[in-house]
């Protein structure tokens, strides 16, 4: 029922705002972000971000290993099957793809539309997360969950999933990354 709660609201945010949740076409953005109670410079967002990289990985670590042995909630893995799932390694992706923070401007979806996310850079096998964006409309304190679950969804891109499946992974992983 949580779930299916937190489903319908995704629904309602998504179709109100078109800044909330995951952009078709190779931008995604923040979900639900908390306000921030003060202003953010970008810099200090870009270095959070940097650092919600590592933030990532270990996640996804401890993430694989329960997917493995079957120890995820049923609607976890539906979430993150298709990530542990794809041709290409996540983890490998996250290592070697390039990432991009921009603490000047948006990224930019394939149609020009600015996003806090993107695969569509200049650089090939790269993501771009706008610090700019997220320093404005994040509280410090969720800027490292966001980070880390938008990266998530333009990495899971790039290993080939669907922008839907991306938005559902992003969702499903910022639910947690925040508890931590």
């Amino acid at each position: 029922m949580k779930y299916l709660m937190s489903l319908l609201l995704l629904i309602t945010v998504n179709s109100a705002w078109s800044f909330e949740g995951g952009v078709s076409g190779g931008g995604g953005n923040t979900l639900s972000p908390r306000a921030p109670s003060y202003p953010v410079d970008p810099e200090t967002a870009e270095h959070m971000i940097y650092n919600a990289r590592g933030v990532l990985k270990n996640y996804l670590t401890l993430k694989k290993q329960a997917y493995l042995v079957g120890a995820l909630p049923i609607e976890q893995m539906a979430a993150f099957a298709p990530v542990f799932s794809a041709k290409a390694r996540v983890e490998d992706t996250i290592e070697k793809a390039h990432l991009h923070v921009s603490d000047r401007h948006a990224c930019k979806d394939e149609n020009n539309n600015p996003v806090d996310g993107s695969t569509i850079t200049p650089t090939p096998n790269s993501i771009c997360i706008s610090a700019y964006n997220i320093s404005r409309k994040v509280d410090v304190s969720d800027i490292t969950p966001q980070s880390a679950a938008l990266m998530l969804h333009e990495y899971g891109e790039l290993v080939g999933l669907s922008e839907d499946q991306a938005v559902k992974v992003q969702s499903a992983a910022l639910s947690e990354l925040r508890g931590m």
